[in-house]
């Protein structure tokens, strides 16, 4: 399906440098951005489909494998963190899961 969209001149830049590090063409770029955005916003779904199995947490991890291929291989500015692997996403989700926990009480 074709679409003409508009996007704000102050964030096109900052798409063509992100397409070019995920070596794709802007307009291949925003389609995966758009897409992925989907699947991830489809939490609901994903989550009545592991109760229905008896599976309540496959949807989690779901969602987090889906979460980390889209940030894979990025470094971001705390502490140049680099999410270069599936294992170093799952720890940092660890820690802050556990951040979470401590300051609930």
């Amino acid at each position: 399906m074709k679409k003409i969209i508009d996007i704000p001149d102050e964030i096109v830049k900052d798409l063509k440098i992100l397409a070019v590090k995920n070596d794709k063409n802007l307009k291949s770029y925003i389609q995966d951005l758009v897409s992925n955005h989907y699947n991830l916003s489809n939490i609901t779904e994903m989550a009545s489909q592991g109760i229905e199995d008896g599976q309540t947490v496959r949807f989690i991890n779901n969602y987090l494998v889906k979460t980390y291929e889209g940030i894979k291989d990025e470094v971001f500015d705390y502490e140049n963190t680099e999410i270069d692997s599936l294992k170093t996403f799952a720890k940092i989700v660890k820690d802050v899961c556990n951040m979470i926990i401590k300051n609930e009480n």
